[in-house]
């Protein structure tokens, strides 16, 4: 019963990194625009990639929370 419990974890995680897969790119690309200085005109797109990059994460999440969830109830 504790797995199940852990993949309905790891499928709330990926409902909330897709949720907020926008954000979290701009702000990743933001810090690396202050740490590497790469210029303004590319934030944009760097910031696309890291939001594409979070919705495979979630992806991954959805997919072992499902592989967990599954697992634990053929195993009973």
């Amino acid at each position: 019963m504790k797995r199940v419990g852990a993949g309905f974890v790891m499928i709330l995680l990926a409902v909330a990194a897709f949720r907020g897969r926008k954000v979290i790119g701009r702000f990743q690309a933001n810090v690396l625009l202050q740490a590497f200085d790469i210029g303004e005109d590319r934030q944009s797109e760097i910031a696309a990639g890291l939001a594409t990059v979070w919705v495979a994460v979630s992806v991954m999440l959805v997919a072992g929370g499902l592989v967990i969830i599954s697992a634990d109830l053929l195993t009973r």
